[in-house]
């Protein structure tokens, strides 16, 4: 590490917020109209697309996060 970094946690520098995955078994928590991302979705570069969408009863279910956030898996 170099000399003018710091160590930190990952909490010290984000909010860390897990996800949340609205049941299945209620097909109106989804549609169209929320991107509703997953693991197989990120590759280390900007998400453009979904595989899979909420609607808007879903997305109150789930935890949407705001634009240009940081997604880890």
């Amino acid at each position: 590490m170099r000399e003018d970094w710091v160590e930190a946690s990952l909490n010290e520098v984000f909010d860390i917020v897990t996800g949340n995955t609205p049941s299945k078994k209620e097909m109106d928590n989804y549609g169209q109209e929320i991107p509703f991302i997953k693991p197989p979705d990120i590759h280390n570069q900007p998400i453009n697309s979904a595989s899979e969408f909420l609607s808007k009863k879903g997305s109150k279910k789930a935890r949407v996060l705001p634009p240009k956030s940081v997604l880890v898996t």
